[in-house]
């Protein structure tokens, strides 16, 4: 019953959800250098190139009116967008990032309304050997009923990458797999106002400002056997030779305690019976006759064999 995500209902207990799997989580510092495959996989999801997708809700505005930029110290520069798609009165916005840790933003030249925003974190995955890349598709929708989306908004978004690390049953590499969890940020009162607000706003243009950065922690998923292959064959070996043991015990003390009790019981109530039903001379008789018997008995064969 393990890997827990691969396996069944157990069919070996009244509880079906019983696996040979134990979890732990944590928090790791990225500030601490990692070895072996979990810097392996650290690297992978380095190279995993995100891409960015804006849609802006219920507005007039399109791809002739949208300018994309990118902070590099205190210059904006131009930045070309992947694609663009403007369908009942949503404009899908798509920009492939350069690297993580980049402020991007958008610029939409005109005075027309805005009524939502979805943000969204896209990216392929990958697999190496035993290791995994996930694949990335994460959005998130920001608006308020009855206002409209101010002329300057700006999000926060954090992204933390996750490990997930699944030791083997037996001997030999367990499997990694990792991904990105993305979190945004907004404030609500300074990115949204209502229709009067907007009819005294003097801006001509509207400002989307995505800040985007890695948080300083990974999360680290651990999924352990409660018992290895080795160990449960060890265990069940040794409780089939206390099994044996126990079956011999009982029938070494059958045949060396219990069968000679018997014998002595039967022979005790048969003596007594004789001599209560048999007159005295013919008892004498009887018995001196049996002992003879037995005398020949003992000296021809054993009274029983210990096997």
């Amino acid at each position: 019953m393990y890997p827990a995500e691969s396996v069944g209902a157990s069919d070996f207990a009244c509880d079906t959800t019983l696996r040979n799997a134990q979890f732990a989580s944590s928090l790791q510092p990225i500030a601490i250098p990692l070895t072996g495959d979990d810097l392996d996989m650290a690297q992978m999801l380095n190279n995993q190139v995100f891409t960015l997708n804006v849609d802006f809700i219920n507005t007039a505005f399109t791809c002739e009116d949208i300018i994309v930029a990118d902070l590099r110290g205190t210059v904006w520069n131009s930045l070309k967008y992947a694609s663009c798609n403007y369908s009942n009165y949503i404009l899908s916005v798509g920009v492939t990032l350069p690297y993580k840790g980049i402020t991007i933003r958008f610029t939409l030249s005109d005075i027309y309304l805005i009524g939502g925003l979805r943000l969204g974190l896209t990216g392929s995955s990958a697999k190496d050997g035993h290791k995994t890349l996930q694949q990335l598709g994460f959005y998130q929708s920001f608006n308020n009923t009855g206002q409209l989306l101010s002329r300057n908004v700006d999000v926060t978004l954090k992204v933390s990458k996750v490990i997930n690390k699944t030791s083997a049953l037996a001997g030999g590499d367990g499997d990694l797999s990792g991904l990105w969890i993305p979190s945004f940020i907004i404030n609500a009162y300074e990115s949204f106002f209502s229709e009067t607000e907007y009819l005294y706003a003097t801006d001509t243009q509207t400002n989307v400002t995505i800040v985007i950065s890695e948080t300083a922690y990974f999360i680290l998923n651990e999924q352990k056997p409660i018992a290895k292959q080795t160990e449960v064959i060890f265990h069940t070996l040794l409780f089939t030779f206390v099994i044996l043991d126990i079956f011999t015990l009982i029938f070494l003390l059958f045949k060396l305690v219990f069968i000679p009790l018997f014998e002595l019981v039967v022979r005790t109530v048969y003596d007594r019976t004789m001599k209560l039903n048999t007159p005295p001379a013919d008892y004498e008789e009887t018995v001196a006759g049996l002992k003879n018997e037995g005398r020949t008995t003992e000296k021809d064969q054993p009274m029983f064999t210990v096997l």
